[in-house]
């Protein structure tokens, strides 16, 4: 509750200041940031008369957290643009002319054009005066990097300048980089992708090889180094377990101190720190630090994906066919610590399938950027078959290139023996299933491996992080349609490889029909749909505010919006009709995919139109043939097969990494 209350407080103190400018002094929205910010307030100042102590040195943790890990080095800050900037690259790279549109938008012309206004943007950003301005450590390695960095990434300004006046098609892109070639350094998509990649290999030696991963604390906060407590508790013990049953305050773990060192770990391809929290019984949790741009907003979205959870838990316990399979989702543990500032529960046996996938790469020796370029960069043809020649790369990359057993022996040399290999095959499937039931339901079939993490100590529990609504993006919320997603779900060859195709078609799709099955009961589906109301109200107007200029009086006015209204119930009746093809009431229906047609009754009336459906008797006349009944989970199945389909899968672009 105070960690809460006090970045709600300084959340409103940030708005507050910005509508002290000139540009928003006539708006109405101070008074309800004011009152806000006095509620919040009032309720602190009652926490700090009644525990002066424990205020006290809770906000020494809190302000030596915010305060000592915010600052990143220069070589950290280099590194993550060199991510941003590749990771974008690779996705206009591998994009089809089709999906271009919706990659570079809201950017009109060629992808080259778009490629070199990034490029562009960074290095002026990069190298200004007030970057090189912000100390010493920063001017001196910023000026010693700047020519090599120019001389791969800065565009030549007049070859520029005619690029984006000109005609935005492949002629005009050729006529420009042939004008370049006496330069003797090509701009192409495919080789700005491969000079970004050795860059970040070099980056890479220096941070996580060359330099050591350990740190002494001291060098990040004198005072956590030193700090002893016998009042605060370790953050995040109230979702450990399922998120509901009732917190014991005598039950939870004591803060005794910090480890001495802190860890820098690559997570998301972004550089990290590991601060470990030790218990007062010895025990040590692990938080990573997280301080992106976008932390906040993020913070939020995934407390309420923990909201929806903790309920589908609630209900899942209270279903005999759930609770008899052991079916609960973990909780991911975030704790927010200032408004661009957080902590999340990560430990060292905690492993995303990106690093899994790259820690095999590493090992062969073989850069996993050298398979994208080789393969899947669009060049500069135009190509009637791309959708065949992107399946056969595709073929040729999983044949040649990545093998199906990556994860399969990751998992393997982490379990102790045959029986608990096999236990953390059940346990991920069943966790895969209930992560794709969200899903399916909130269009959030991008998932890239490193936002799917295991925890290979707790029986390969699984972590869905940043788990989102998916939008069009030329509305204003309107839920992404299940008809132009390529996938419905991530299932790719390593995953389909370690649960086995048995494990497939049996435990995941059995799990995920008894989910959807136990959330789509009357009683439970009435709470499900309040709850989704209030849901999609908070992710709609978070998702409309970060497309726009964050201008305070903008929340006010979305929040009273008859559009987003509109928008909100739509959405929830999609998710809604979703949940009842995952669950059908009756088997004797006609398959959605074979007959095309919507066989799932209204939500609440399902159940009493049940005659319907019912096998005709024998008493009808022979020329009168009842429809045939098929499985209930047959759709479920058909979802399956079209997310393994190699056709579907060859055309995610690259960083979805769909051959892993």
């Amino acid at each position: 509750v105070y960690y809460a209350l006090r970045v709600q407080i300084l959340e409103a103190r940030d708005q507050m200041r910005q509508l002290q400018q000139p540009q928003y002094a006539e708006t109405k929205a101070a008074d309800d940031q004011g009152g806000k910010s006095s509620n919040a307030k009032e309720v602190m100042s009652k926490l700090h008369q009644m525990h002066p102590r424990l205020a006290l040195e809770t906000e020494t943790l809190l302000d030596e957290i915010s305060t000592g890990f915010k600052k990143q080095k220069p070589i950290d800050e280099i590194y993550s643009a060199l991510q941003r900037l590749l990771h974008k690259c690779l996705q206009i790279g591998t994009s089809s002319d089709d999906q271009i549109q919706l990659v570079v938008q809201p950017t009109k012309g060629s992808r080259l054009l778009y490629v070199w206004s990034m490029l562009n943007k960074v290095c002026d950003q990069m190298f200004s005066v007030k970057s090189l301005a912000r100390s010493e450590e920063h001017s001196r390695i910023l000026n010693a990097l700047r020519p090599a960095f120019e001389r791969d990434f800065l565009p030549n300004k007049q070859q520029f300048e005619k690029l984006r006046n000109g005609p935005a098609n492949r002629a005009a892109e050729l006529a420009v980089l042939n004008a370049k070639k006496d330069k003797k350094v090509d701009f192409s998509v495919k080789a700005v992708i491969g000079r970004l990649s050795r860059w970040k290999g070099m980056l890479e030696d220096i941070l996580f090889t060359k330099r050591a991963n350990l740190f002494p604390l001291r060098k990040w906060s004198r005072q956590l180094s030193t700090l002893t407590t016998r009042v605060l508790e370790i953050p995040g013990q109230y979702l450990l377990n399922d998120g509901y049953s009732k917190p014991h305050a005598g039950n939870h773990i004591m803060l005794s101190g910090f480890c001495r060192d802190v860890t820098m770990v690559r997570r998301s391809g972004y550089p990290q720190v590991r601060l470990g929290f030790r218990g007062a019984n010895g025990h040590i949790s692990y938080f990573l630090v997280q301080t992106a741009a976008s932390t906040h907003s993020t913070t939020k979205a995934d407390q309420r994906i923990v909201q929806l959870m903790t309920m589908i838990n609630l209900m899942l316990k209270g279903n005999g066919a759930a609770s008899s399979r052991v079916l609960c989702y973990s909780l991911p543990i975030v704790v927010p610590v200032h408004t661009r500032v957080r902590l999340r529960l990560d430990g060292p046996s905690m492993v995303s399938m990106e690093e899994i996938y790259l820690a095999d790469r590493k090992r062969r020796a073989i850069d996993p950027t050298n398979v994208i370029v080789s393969q899947l960069i669009y060049d500069n043809r135009k190509d009637s078959n791309a959708k065949i020649v992107r399946t056969t790369a595709f073929k040729d990359i999983c044949k040649n290139h990545v093998p199906a057993n990556i994860l399969t022996h990751h998992i393997s040399e982490a379990s102790e023996s045959l029986a608990h290999a096999h236990s953390m095959r059940t346990s991920l499937a069943k966790q895969l299933a209930l992560s794709s039931l969200l899903v399916y339901l909130f269009s959030a079939s991008e998932r890239t491996p490193s936002k799917m993490v295991l925890d290979l100590d707790k029986c390969c529990a699984f972590y869905d992080i940043d788990l989102a609504p998916k939008y069009i993006l030329t509305s204003t919320g309107i839920l992404e349609s299940t008809d132009k997603l390529t996938v419905p779900f991530r299932l790719t060859r390593n995953i389909c490889n370690f649960i086995s195709p048995a494990g497939a078609t049996g435990i995941f799709a059995n799990t995920l029909h008894v989910a959807a099955a136990c959330i789509n009961e009357t009683n439970n589906l009435s709470a499900l749909e309040g709850y989704l109301d209030i849901f999609m109200r908070d992710d709609l107007v978070a998702w409309n505010l970060s497309r726009t200029t964050r201008d305070p009086s903008d929340e006010r006015r979305l929040y009273r919006s008859k559009q987003l209204h509109s928008h909100i119930q739509s959405n929830v009746r999609e998710m809604l009709r979703r949940l009842n093809k995952l669950a059908p009431t009756s088997s004797f229906v006609s398959s959605p995919v074979i007959d095309g047609e919507d066989y799932v009754s209204t939500t609440l009336n399902s159940n009493n139109k049940k005659d319907e459906y019912m096998e005709l008797s024998a008493d009808v006349g022979s020329s009168l043939k009842p429809k045939e009944p098929v499985p209930l989970d047959r759709f479920i199945h058909s979802l399956i097969a079209q997310a393994t389909s190699s056709e579907n899968l060859a055309c995610m672009d690259a960083t979805w990494i769909a051959y892993f």
